[in-house]
C-alpha cells in the first residue's frame, strides 16, 4: 500500500513540475522569447511522458509544434502538430483537433507544400463551421487566403481574406482582426491596389501597436517596408525594415532576421535608390544567406542566391554572379520533380552558358537578362503556346484517364520515420511511378504530400488509353517497400482510383507558372482512391466501360488482369456508385 502511494506522489509531483514548466514557457512564448519557450516546453515534455497524463502532454506538442515554427524548424513542427493533434483526435476534442489542423497547415505552407496546406486548412474548416467555432473559421479562411496568394492566386486570397474579417469582426478579437488585416493589405498590395493595402496594413499595426505584440508587429513592419520599396520609396522601405529588424533581433525570430537583411540587401543594391551602397548591400544579403543556409530554408535560399547573382552581376563580378546563379538553380533544381528533371538541365544549360559569355561581353549580360525562361514545370505545348503571346493558357481534354494514387497507413508510417529516411523512401517510390507512368503513356500533373496524379491521353494522345492506365497502376501497386517501425516490419501498400472524363488544363498566376488540371473527373478519380482499400485498384463504372471497350480491341494485354465488381458503395459528394476492383489475373 505504502508503495502504491509513493508511485502515486511521485508521478503526481511529474505533472506538477511539468506543468509548472510548461506554464512558464507560455509566458516566454507571449513575450515572443521563442528559443527560451522552447527550451522549457522540451523540459516539460521529458517529464509529462514519464506521467499518463495525454492531455498535458497534447497541449505541450501543440505548444512545440507552434514554437518550431517560429523557429523556422517547419518538420519538427509538423511532428510536433500531429503527434498531438493524435491525442485529441482520439479524445474527440475537435475543437483542438481544427487549431492543430490550422497550424499544421500553417507549417507545411511554410514547407512550400500548399496544396497540403490547403487541404489541412479545408478539415479545419469543414470541423470549425460544424462546431459554429468563428475563431477558428476566421483563422481558416485567412490561411487558405494566403496559401492561394503563395500559388500567385491573388483573386482568390482576396477573397478568402475578406470572408475571415466579415466572421472576425463578429468575435471582437484585435489580435485575430489585426492579423486578418494585415494579410488583406498584402493581398490588395499584390493586385495593385496599393494604397488600399497599406491602409489595411497601417491599421493593423495600430492594433499590433496597442496590443503590445511584437512578433506580428514585426512582420508588419516587413511586409511595410517591402510595399514601399514596390513603390520605389526607398528611404520609408529603410525606416521600417530597420524597425522590424531591431524587433527581430530581439526575439531571434530566424524568418524575419533572413527577410528583413534580405529587404535591406535589395534596399542598397537598387540602382535608382539615392543612398545606394554596394558594400552594405552585400553585407545584409550574405547575413541572409548564411541564416537560411543554417536553417536549411531552401526556398529562401534560392531567391537570396539569385539577388546575389544579380548584386554581382551589377557591379561587373561575373564570376561571383554565375557561382550565385548556379546555387540559385541547383536549390530550384532540388525543388522539382522527376518529371522536369532533363528540362531543368536543358534550361540550365542555356542560361550557365549565357553567363558564362556575360564574363567576356557586358552586353550578352543585358541580353539574358531580358531573355527570361520560363518556368520550367510546364508541358512543351503551353511553353510555346504562352512564348507566342497566349496571356491565359486554357484547355479541354474529352475522356481522359485520371489515375490517383496514395500510401496507406501513412501517417502512421511518417511519424515512426525519421525526415531523412521519408523523403528518401518517398523519393524512391515516386521515382518507380515516374518511369511506369513514362512507359505506359501517362504524364504525371503533380504529387500531393503522399499521392500521386497522373493522366492518360491529355496532351498527347494514346492508344487504349484506359488499358495501358491500367497496366500503369498494377505495375505500380508490384511495388515493394519494407520498412521498420518501432522494431516491427510493415510491407508498404498502396490505394489506387480511375476514372474517365473530361477535364480542364491551364496555368496557375502570372509570374511563377504551375500547370494543373481541374473537373469532375479529376474529382471522381481522387474520391475512387479515398473509398479503395489497400493494395486495390479502385475504378469507376465510367472507366469500366472504356476498359471493357478497348479490351475488346486487342488480342493480348501487356499485364493481365481481371476485374471485379463491388457492392454499391456511397460516395461523398457523388451518392450510390457501382465500382470495381481491378487485379492481376
Amino acid at each position: 500500500m505504502e508503495d502504491m502511494q509513493q508511485i502515486l506522489g511521485t508521478e503526481h509531483d511529474a505533472e506538477t513540475s511539468a506543468r509548472a514548466l510548461f506554464e512558464k514557457a507560455l509566458q516566454l512564448q507571449s513575450e515572443a522569447s521563442f528559443e527560451e519557450s522552447y527550451a522549457e516546453a522540451q523540459k516539460a515534455l521529458e517529464i509529462a511522458l514519464t506521467t499518463e497524463e495525454q492531455m498535458l502532454i497534447a497541449e505541450i506538442y501543440a505548444l512545440l509544434g507552434s514554437l518550431s515554427h517560429e523557429l523556422a524548424l517547419f518538420r519538427q513542427s509538423i511532428e510536433f502538430i500531429r503527434k498531438s493533434g493524435s491525442i485529441y483526435e482520439k479524445k474527440g476534442m475537435m475543437k483542438e483537433t481544427a487549431e492543430l489542423c490550422n497550424k499544421l497547415g500553417a507549417s507545411y505552407a511554410s514547407n512550400s507544400d500548399y496544396t497540403k496546406a490547403i487541404d489541412y486548412h479545408l478539415k479545419a474548416l469543414g470541423i470549425s463551421e460544424e462546431n459554429e467555432n468563428e475563431r477558428e473559421t476566421a483563422l481558416s479562411y485567412m490561411h487558405i487566403g494566403n496559401a492561394y496568394s503563395s500559388i500567385l492566386e491573388f483573386g482568390s486570397a482576396l477573397e478568402y481574406q475578406e470572408t475571415a474579417l466579415s466572421i472576425a469582426e463578429k468575435t471582437n478579437d484585435k489580435k485575430l482582426i489585426g492579423t486578418i488585416l494585415c494579410n488583406l493589405g498584402i493581398s490588395h498590395s499584390n493586385l495593385g491596389n496599393n494604397e488600399q493595402g497599406l491602409d489595411f496594413i497601417l491599421q493593423s499595426i495600430g492594433i499590433f501597436r496597442e496590443l503590445d505584440e511584437k512578433r506580428p508587429l514585426a512582420a508588419l513592419l516587413a511586409n511595410l517596408a517591402h510595399m514601399h520599396m514596390q513603390l520605389g520609396e526607398f528611404e520609408k522601405a529603410l525606416e521600417y525594415s530597420e524597425q522590424s529588424l531591431s524587433l527581430a533581433e530581439e526575439m531571434h525570430h530566424v524568418s524575419l532576421l533572413i527577410q528583413n537583411y534580405n529587404n535591406l540587401g535589395i534596399i542598397y543594391s537598387e540602382p535608382d535608390c539615392s543612398f545606394r551602397d554596394n558594400e552594405k548591400a552585400k553585407s545584409f544579403l550574405y547575413r541572409a544567406l548564411e541564416i537560411a543556409t543554417e536553417h536549411e530554408m531552401k526556398e529562401k535560399l534560392m531567391y537570396i542566391h539569385k539577388d546575389l547573382s544579380s548584386l554581382w552581376e551589377y557591379a561587373g563580378e561575373y564570376k561571383k554572379s554565375l557561382d550565385h546563379f548556379k546555387s540559385h538553380v541547383a536549390i530550384e533544381k532540388a525543388l522539382f520533380n522527376a518529371d522536369v528533371k532533363k528540362q531543368v538541365q536543358e534550361l540550365e544549360t542555356e542560361r550557365v552558358k549565357l553567363l558564362q559569355e556575360k564574363e567576356f561581353e557586358e552586353e550578352r549580360i543585358a541580353a539574358a537578362e531580358r531573355s527570361a525562361i520560363l518556368e520550367n514545370i510546364l508541358p512543351p505545348a503551353v511553353i510555346a503556346r504562352l512564348l507566342e503571346g497566349e496571356k491565359k493558357v486554357l484547355d479541354k481534354f474529352m475522356g481522359v484517364c485520371v489515375l490517383f494514387l496514395d500510401i496507406a497507413s501513412f501517417t502512421e508510417i511518417s511519424e515512426g520515420l525519421e525526415p531523412e529516411e521519408l523523403l528518401d523512401l518517398m523519393d524512391s517510390i515516386f521515382t518507380e511511378f515516374d518511369e511506369i507512368s513514362n512507359r505506359f503513356g501517362l504524364e504525371k500533373i503533380k504529387t500531393i504530400g503522399d499521392a500521386y496524379m497522373a493522366v492518360c491521353g491529355a496532351h498527347v494522345k494514346v492508344e487504349h488509353h484506359a488499358l495501358k492506365t491500367i497496366y500503369a497502376a498494377l505495375e505500380m501497386m508490384k511495388i515493394r517497400r519494407e520498412i521498420t517501425i518501432a522494431g516491427e516490419k510493415k510491407l508498404m501498400r498502396f490505394r489506387v482510383g480511375l476514372h474517365c472524363g473530361n477535364v480542364v488544363g491551364g496555368i496557375i498566376g502570372e509570374n511563377k507558372y504551375s500547370y494543373d488540371l481541374w473537373g469532375d473527373a479529376v474529382n471522381t478519380a481522387s474520391r475512387m482512391e479515398t473509398y479503395s482499400e489497400p493494395g486495390h485498384v479502385h475504378a469507376s463504372i465510367e472507366f469500366i466501360e472504356i476498359a471493357r471497350q478497348q479490351s475488346d480491341l486487342v488480342t493480348q494485354h501487356s499485364v493481365p488482369f481481371m476485374i471485379v465488381k463491388r457492392e454499391p458503395i456511397h460516395v461523398k459528394g457523388k451518392g450510390i456508385m457501382q465500382t470495381y476492383f481491378i487485379e492481376p489475373a
